[in-house]
């Protein structure tokens, strides 16, 4: 029982990390030319959204929910994924945000 909950703040000290100091503002993940951005902000620039996106894993692993959510960023054609945002919760790290094609 221990563990889980010590494995529980881990993963929330990351999402403050993440969600407030802004350290993590851009991610990029992409293998080929068209690079798909993740923002926990949102964009200065007019766009269309595509739809919203989420993902899991059961491994708190910020890389990896950033390569899905890339991953399913691809699958509906968009270029960003802003106001992303992680939570943890049951051994599951989950990822979120909208998708959108700049104009």
């Amino acid at each position: 029982m221990k563990n889980i909950h010590l494995r529980f703040l881990i993963c929330l000290v990351i999402v403050l990390v993440v969600g407030f100091s802004g350290i993590i503002r851009e991610a990029v993940a992409a293998e080929d030319d068209a690079k798909i951005k993740l923002t926990t902000c949102d964009l200065h620039k007019p766009y269309i959204i595509k739809g919203l996106i989420h993902v899991r894993t059961g491994q708190p692993n910020l890389d990896k929910i950033n390569e899905m959510l890339v991953e399913e960023a691809k699958k509906i054609d968009a270029d960003c994924v802003v106001g992303v945002g992680y939570m943890e919760a049951y051994g599951y790290l989950f990822g979120y945000g909208t998708a959108v094609k700049v104009k």
